[in-house]
């Protein structure tokens, strides 16, 4: 019997230290198409062109051996090295994943292909901190997503304790603000044709 191997590699990677770098030669696979890391970035050159990713970030604080783990930097560098991408998925922490430290005068990185954004994003819900100060525009204002047709939008809980006080049964305070900067009538995804946007659940249905 014949078997037929499958044109197509799906890698999940789950690592919460820089071991992940020593797997360079597998992710420089020419089969490997999907990928989907928790708590690490890889560094530009290291995966081939993808077009799906998926990125969970945790909050840098839980590493207090390496405070800057998520620079922005890094991250922008590693989507500039993916113009194929098409399907993007970002969960992170608002006050916790990124740092934006040298982001001034970065260039927008532009990606092009992308046609479908998933975003996971934790805190600030309980608008202690003005929309400005947010992690979602200050990052979203140096990505070019222009060409999104679907964005789904899950916002989570800022921490357990809002289930038990009920919070997950009241509207975000900075969900206005989401809405107008991503949809509004000069929103962030100029051709999106799908929205989807699902608060306070840990139900994995998106």
């Amino acid at each position: 019997m014949k078997v037929r191997m499958v044109s197509m590699l799906k890698l999940l990677l789950i690592f919460k230290t820089d071991q992940v770098y020593g797997l360079r030669n597998l992710l420089r696979s020419p089969h490997l198409h999907s990928a989907h890391f928790r708590n690490t970035i890889p560094r530009p050159g290291m995966l081939p062109s993808l077009s799906k990713l998926v990125l969970e970030l945790q909050e840098h604080s839980t590493f207090d051996d390496d405070p800057d783990r998520w620079a922005v930097q890094d991250l922008l560098g590693l989507l500039r090295s993916q113009p194929a991408l098409e399907d993007l998925t970002l969960e992170f922490y608002d006050a916790g994943s990124f740092k934006f430290k040298g982001t001034g005068n970065s260039s927008t990185v532009e990606l092009p292909s992308v046609k479908l954004l998933s975003l996971h994003w934790h805190g600030n819900t309980s608008g202690r901190h003005g929309y400005r100060s947010s992690s979602v525009p200050r990052l979203f204002k140096l990505l070019d997503l222009k060409n999104v047709e679907a964005f789904r939008f899950r916002i989570h809980p800022e921490s357990s304790e809002d289930y038990e006080t009920g919070a997950e049964n009241e509207m975000p305070l900075l969900l206005d603000d989401h809405l107008k900067f991503f949809l509004g009538d000069e929103g962030y995804f100029p051709r999106l044709e799908s929205f989807y946007l699902k608060f306070y659940s840990t139900e994995e249905d998106c």
